[in-house]
């Protein structure tokens, strides 16, 4: 069982991770919009795995792109799922 908390919290630390670069993403659209780095690329092609699936099913209204905001949210969900299922 050890084994499996293991992977358990790495997972639970991806999950992490990964909602912190959404955010940086979502901030450096208001301040770099036009980034072009190997961070920004980096950070883009990351989440980018995230955000196309929530992008799909909610598109942007009224200019206002949402999917972030909804893909923080259910990676949040995701990670209380997880906690709440092994404790």
């Amino acid at each position: 069982m050890q084994g499996l908390g293991i992977i358990i919290i790495g997972f639970l630390f991806f999950l992490r991770v990964l909602s912190w670069l959404i955010i940086v993403r979502v901030l450096m659209s208001w301040v770099a919009p036009r980034a072009n780095g190997k961070l920004a690329r980096f950070i883009f092609e990351t989440t980018e795995s995230v955000i196309i699936p929530v992008r799909r099913v909610v598109p942007p209204m009224m200019g206002i792109d949402w999917s972030p905001l909804i893909a923080l949210i259910t990676l949040d969900l995701l990670r209380y799922l997880i906690v709440g299922l092994i404790t």
